[in-house]
């Protein structure tokens, strides 16, 4: 008897069991079907902005969400980045980093110069202000964005 385990944590994971699981039954006839509920997981600020750039790069560029690429993800940052900065001067602190030049040289590349930061080094307070920034603009565009995991739950405890 093969095993197989399912993790449904999501209406496309539970699709895709339900069709895996009547394939087997109509080749096979016979199941016998376990389950266990699982811990309830917090997904980290970080972890749920991919998440809100994948949705927001398809949306904004009119493509499936299967068919986002790297280079869209990339572009769909860096114009986070640009629009939340420009709309709120004040959140530099987290969007811009120096880059230094540790040869000591002038180059022809952005050594030396600003770039826009990382989302993993915004820390939790700047990347709160900015997916709620996010999140709002994405709204007034006719995108929304769920909030889940450690942002819903700040969320939740900056309102109570």
């Amino acid at each position: 008897m093969s095993k197989k385990e399912f993790v449904i944590d999501n209406q496309k994971s539970l699709d895709s069991t339900i069709a895996a699981l009547t394939e087997i039954w109509t080749e096979k006839k016979y199941l016998i079907v376990r389950y266990s509920l699982g811990q309830t997981r917090t997904l980290s600020q970080n972890a749920l902005l991919h998440l809100w750039v994948r949705e927001a790069a398809a949306f904004y560029l009119g493509k499936p969400l299967e068919e986002v690429t790297e280079i869209d993800m990339d572009a769909m940052k860096t114009s986070i980045k640009a629009h939340c900065l420009l709309d709120n001067p004040n959140f530099k602190e987290y969007l811009i980093v120096d880059l230094p030049d540790p040869m000591g040289k002038k180059c022809a590349t952005d050594v030396g110069k600003q770039r826009y930061a990382s989302s993993k080094h915004w820390g939790r307070d700047g990347a709160y202000h900015i997916m709620t920034w996010f999140q709002i603009r994405a709204a007034f565009d006719g995108l929304t964005l769920l909030s889940k995991g450690e942002f819903e739950q700040r969320q939740l405890s900056t309102t109570a």
